[in-house]
């Protein structure tokens, strides 16, 4: 695509582009430092796993291109005067601007990929301290779901953006992380290009309605994995095939590594 394309337009109404900078999606897993914590399957447990929901600074604004939008993300703006919001939580059952029900007829004029000016956009603002144990790990950052797109800032860095209100969207931070306090900065906006494709007999909400989180890995990592069970010709046995996709990052060499798994049944036993 090119690069005079993507920063001319307004990511939120080009179909185009549905994210920026957001990393490939991959199966559901966490990082554990031990074998024991990994099968326990709570992620909270594990220190290399940061929970991110709580109280953050809130502030609506009519559109995505106020001077606030501008500038908002830096660390130096103040939030003395912004609200207090919960996240995961949509802002339209916080008190701030409302829900709206539909069926057949948008919640605006029908002229897509072109959504109102007039566009409520959520300035979310809160602050983390990167544990002493995660320098020269690789960070990332977890949005389980928000509607309808967003933008993420990290100390004042634009990190990425995207779109898909009910799929999770990662964002690498190690370039902008720092040891001790980092200002984490995410500008929701309504309605874009996407709430045409998500149109359906639902009320539309807004906000970063799923948990948020923060997981560090190692420069050499499993990146995704994938799982296979095939069956015998009797349906009673079956040969389980694992194949994991490997990522290096940081300038680090691959070779040399290679990759176990173990199998337990649902009693905690390892099957042979």
């Amino acid at each position: 695509m090119p690069e005079s394309f993507v920063f001319n337009a307004k990511p939120w109404e080009t179909p185009e582009i549905c994210c920026l900078d957001r990393l490939p999606a991959h199966a559901t897993f966490h990082p554990y430092p031990t074998a024991e914590l990994a099968r326990a399957r709570n992620p909270q447990d594990s220190p290399w796993v940061m929970s991110l929901d709580g109280d953050w600074k809130f502030k609506l604004v009519d559109n995505p291109e106020t001077i606030e939008c501008e500038s908002f993300m830096k660390p130096s703006v103040k939030t003395d005067g912004w609200d207090d919001i919960t996240v995961p939580g949509n802002w339209t059952t916080q008190c701030f601007d409302k829900p709206w029900y539909t069926n057949v007829v948008m919640p605006f004029p029908n002229y897509p990929p072109h959504v109102p000016a007039e566009n409520p956009t959520g300035l979310y603002r809160t602050t983390f301290t990167l544990p002493k144990e995660w320098q020269n790990r690789r960070v990332v950052i977890h949005f389980g779901g928000v509607e309808s797109c967003f933008f993420v800032y990290l100390n004042g860095n634009q990190i990425g953006f995207a779109k898909d209100s009910r799929t999770p969207s990662e964002f690498d931070l190690t370039p902008f992380v720092k040891t001790g306090s980092n200002t984490l900065a995410v500008k929701v906006i309504r309605w874009s290009d996407a709430s045409f494709i998500e149109a359906q007999d639902h009320w539309w909400m807004a906000g970063i309605h799923r948990s948020v989180s923060l997981f560090a890995t190692p420069k050499i990592r499993i990146r995704d994995v994938s799982v296979r069970t095939l069956l015998d010709s009797d349906y009673r046995g079956a040969r389980l095939v694992v194949h994991p996709e490997l990522e290096v990052t940081g300038g680090q060499r691959g070779e040399g590594y290679r990759v176990e798994a173990r199998l337990y049944d649902t009693d905690g036993q390892l099957v042979p």
